[in-house]
């Protein structure tokens, strides 16, 4: 299904199972980040921004890296 091509009979049992994880894990971390910073809302909101800055940065990195590898194999051979 899709770009992929994966079986459409299997895509719904997978997608609900998806969806019901990142749903108890966003209620979760919402929860547990609404007492953590309870007193404090911008620094709980500094730190959500943090982090997925330094995902985002920590992620990028590696597919340069890899890229950069890559490339260079490619001129060896």
């Amino acid at each position: 299904m899709g770009a992929v091509r994966y079986p459409l009979r299997c895509f719904p049992l997978y997608d609900a199972l998806a969806t019901g994880t990142w749903g108890i894990y966003c209620g979760l971390l919402g929860y547990f980040g609404g007492l953590a910073f309870e007193r404090d809302p911008v620094k709980g909101l500094l730190v959500g921004v943090g982090l997925s800055v330094a995902v985002t940065g920590l992620v990028e990195a590696a597919r340069w890296r890899r890229r950069r590898a890559r490339a260079r194999a490619a001129a060896h051979r």
